[in-house]
């Protein structure tokens, strides 16, 4: 269910129902039955766009960047996960492609003591790092969806004067639209 959800997010919304198969072959090499898989749109892409950029950022400089360091390539979004307790430790990430989980922990419920991160990324990674092309395209941006200039602090518009500027997306027309009231007005 987790990785259904994941990859709804990250092919516009749409959810696509898991199958153990989708094609049956001949042993000339003809399909003799293909299944057609059932789908729905779950979220709007351009709400799905906007989620997975987020979760672009747990590779970027969130909890899961030390993947790039375990030598991960390509546009990857995810997150990583860890339970009261230290029960449970899991990642799911994907790319436009797939979408791929790792779980860890004990049948009985014991505390594993490790975090997704430390138990569930590393095992992510190893398997990436042998099915995923090296260059990846990256997800496709969809309509109506818009990058503004923020000021960390406020939320707000940034201005010329903030100290700090963070380029944020939004769907049209839930964009701030009120300039950064704390540095003051400033050329945008």
């Amino acid at each position: 269910e987790m990785k259904t959800a994941f990859g709804a997010v990250g092919h516009e919304g749409l959810v696509t129902a898991p199958t153990a198969l989708q094609t049956v072959m001949t042993a000339e090499g003809v399909p003799a039955w293909r299944h057609t898989p059932e789908r729905h749109q779950a979220v709007s892409p351009q709400a799905a766009y906007v989620v997975t950029s987020l979760l672009k950022g747990v590779v970027e400089r969130g909890t899961a960047v030390k993947a790039k360091a375990m030598g991960l390539r390509g546009i990857v979004a995810g997150k990583t996960g860890t339970t009261d307790g230290y029960r449970d430790a899991w990642f799911v990430g994907y790319t436009p492609e797939l979408v791929v989980g790792t779980w860890v922990g004990f049948d009985g419920e014991e505390a594993l003591h490790l975090t997704g991160a430390q138990a569930a990324l590393p095992l992510w990674v190893d398997f990436i790092r042998q099915i995923q092309p090296a260059a990846s395209r990256d997800f496709a941006m969809p309509p109506a969806v818009v990058t503004r200039n923020i000021d960390p602090q406020t939320g707000q518009l940034a201005t010329s004067r903030c100290p700090q500027r963070s380029a944020e997306l939004f769907i049209d027309g839930t964009e701030p639209s009120i300039y950064c009231e704390v540095h003051g007005s400033g050329f945008w």
